[in-house]
């Protein structure tokens, strides 16, 4: 369940503020090729109560075909 959210800085490594948004950029490498996986849309939504707002859901969908 989270909590909350809250920026980071990296050169500090302390939180600078919350924040009410998540920005989840797709990872071109992956190190753990084995490991079982499931779609990100999956994983997110499996939470109850949790509502996944994607702006231009086709675009997106397109993107993720594109680095899959």
């Amino acid at each position: 369940m989270v909590e909350s959210l809250r920026r980071f800085d990296p050169a500090t490594q302390r939180s600078t503020g919350a924040t009410d948004q998540l920005l989840v950029v797709p990872v071109r490498e992956r190190f753990d090729e084995e490991a079982d996986s499931i779609p990100l849309f999956d994983f997110l939504t499996a939470s109850r109560g949790l509502q996944l707002v994607v702006s231009e859901e086709e675009l997106v969908r397109e993107q993720a075909q594109k680095v899959s």
